[in-house]
């Protein structure tokens, strides 16, 4: 009996998520850990060297160009996506709030991390120019941002790590995932330019001025424009809930479709986009208790990292003809999780204001993993170096082709067992010791006496009210922010637009003609803003807060053969059986 590739990716795709599914909350929960090395584990049993024998994929030849096609395409619309969710999931105008927090951990922090990779390779990989060992260097220099949701969200972050290193890491993991792009081309330059005034020429007009300014101008333009056409469409009930929930992570598919049309830094352009689209907060506000988000997210990541795991090239671990072994790359794994970041954030964490302490800045530090960037990085320099034009490059082109996949591979495994899996670890080791936070006990203290200013700083970065300077300038005027035209809600710190105030309201039998935010001021007179405000005033009847799935109807026969006492524990939401 034949077995197709495509049985064998069902299955074990489809099991996985099934059995991960069943054990999911304890995983998550009591063990700390995410899909993705699971799911990578998965994907090497399936791949070339476990059950890959089966569907004849040796991983190498033809096999190996398709991987990387695919490997390409694939990360770019998974990553895409998680760059606007992280855009979308930050507190409104965190980019402009924490400016001088990213600018260290993009330029200096970054840099010397790029530079660092870039010496560690040459010195445990023989015979590798300075040249190459930047190229490969680059495709494991930026944070990657789906793994560092482990880091980020679960509940170890709720319970040690305080929401503005959390927003930092997020946001520093969705910045540098782009702009890895001109640190990588501008290496990529100076091999390919037959004189170093020309490559420079070329990587500050085309790489650096249009690619990635480009990608932020565009990002800025269309996010905003989303925003817009959302609020538009929810004015005028044009948009169902499934369409306004899953509105987010498509303008990530939109965005690289985009950039990448028009030769932009297309993970630049995403993350900012996400930014601008939740500039006024509303959309964050209206989905964050909604798990639509949650889902998409858990499947893209458990089939991209199902997919690395199988493309993860065994057999060049093993090459001593082009200088690799599993010791020296086990060495340089080793020694790239802890020198690659850790350093440069401990001598340069004075000058980034989101971490209080040196304990704080140790532990964002360290946990910078790699993954998906690096796949996707590694595929692009491949795709930059193709076989058939090596000759043109001469031997720079040959030793990057060689080296670019088991390095970036290898880092990436080794991220996962020391960042995402060393997680729970810590939190035994911070079980044992009784702490409390990843904080120092001195900023422990202090923050127990924290001024209201320092207090309504936390409360910012957790998403539960304005930037202080802008909370400020609101008070001074008499009145409230721009961005946020209704008083927040006494109880959760939402505008009374928000779902979730309006579902309160309701259960408490109040809820009466509230607004849903569209951005327009009830308190004036204009007509015209009157009308935006009735519009908006409909509650849970908007379109945009129901859903089309129209069910299948009420089963009348069941229903009417059921007792009394059936229907009362219904009611209640309990089993009738218990």
């Amino acid at each position: 009996m034949a077995v197709d590739e495509i049985d064998v990716v069902a299955l074990s795709f489809g099991l996985f998520v099934c059995l991960y599914g069943i054990f999911s909350f304890y995983v998550k929960e009591r063990l700390y850990l995410g899909e993705a090395p699971l799911a990578v584990l998965l994907g090497i049993i399936l791949g070339p060297y476990g059950f890959g024998r089966i569907t004849h994929w040796s991983g190498e030849g033809g096999d190996e160009e398709n991987a990387d096609k695919i490997a390409l395409g694939f990360s770019r619309i998974v990553i895409g996506i998680q760059l606007v969710l992280v855009g979308i999931q930050l507190p409104k105008y965190y980019p402009i709030h924490e400016a001088r927090s990213l600018a260290m951990l993009i330029l200096p922090v970054m840099i010397c991390s790029w530079l660092i990779v870039a010496g560690l390779i040459m010195f445990v990989i023989p015979n590798v120019p300075f040249l190459v060992a930047l190229v490969i260097a680059a495709s494991s220099t930026p944070t990657d941002p789906v793994l560092a949701n482990s880091i980020c969200k679960g509940a170890f972050a709720d319970q040690y790590v305080p929401a503005r290193v959390r927003n930092i890491i997020s946001a520093e993991s969705g910045i540098n995932d782009g702009l890895a792009y001109p640190f990588l081309f501008l290496a990529i330059r100076l091999i390919k330019s037959p004189t170093t005034t020309e490559a420079l020429t070329t990587w500050i007009f085309q790489d650096v001025l249009y690619t990635v300014g480009g990608a932020i101008v565009a990002g800025i333009v269309v996010g905003v424009a989303a925003n817009r056409a959302l609020r538009f469409a929810c004015r005028n009930s044009l948009i169902d809930k499934e369409s306004f929930l899953l509105y987010g992570p498509l303008l990530g598919v939109t965005m690289i479709g985009i950039a990448g049309a028009a030769g932009l830094d297309d993970l630049l352009a995403a993350f900012v986009a996400g930014n601008a689209f939740t500039y006024d907060d509303w959309y964050r506000k209206e989905t964050e208790e909604d798990e639509v988000q949650n889902v998409l997210d858990f499947l893209l990541n458990s089939a991209f990292f199902a997919f690395a795991g199988a493309a993860v090239p065994f057999i060049t671990f093993n090459m001593p003809e082009i200088g690799t072994s599993p010791l020296r790359l086990l060495l340089l794994a080793l020694l790239v999780l802890l020198f690659r970041r850790l350093p440069p954030v401990l001598l340069l964490y004075k000058g980034i204001p989101a971490f209080k302490d040196i304990g704080e800045s140790a532990f964002a530090g360290y946990f910078g993993p790699i993954g998906a960037g690096a796949i996707y990085y590694a595929s692009e320099i491949l795709q930059e170096f193709p076989k058939d034009e090596i000759d043109t490059y001469g031997p720079y082109a040959q030793r990057i082709r060689d080296l670019v996949r088991p390095i970036a591979y290898s880092l990436i495994l080794a991220s996962l067992i020391g960042h995402t899996m060393a997680i729970p670890f810590v939190k035994l080791v911070f079980t044992w010791k009784g702490t409390g936070s990843i904080k120092l006990l001195e900023t422990q203290r202090r923050d127990e006496h924290a001024s209201q200013e320092e207090r309504a700083e936390e409360s910012y970065e957790e998403g539960q009210g304005d930037a202080p300077e802008e909370a400020e300038n609101s008070q001074q005027e008499g009145g409230h922010s721009h961005g946020v035209p209704h008083p927040p809600d006494l109880e959760s710190g939402h505008p009374p637009s928000s779902v979730h105030a309006t579902t309160r309201m309701r259960r408490g039998g109040t809820a009466r003609g509230l607004s849903n935010d569209g951005g327009a001021s009830v308190a004036s007179g204009s007509s015209r803003k009157k009308e935006v405000a009735d519009a908006y005033q409909r509650g849970l009847d908007a379109s945009w807060k129901q859903s089309s799935g129209h069910k299948l109807g009420t089963h009348l026969g069941y229903e009417h053969t059921d007792s009394e006492g059936e229907r009362e524990h219904r009611h209640r939401g309990q089993d009738p059986e218990t």
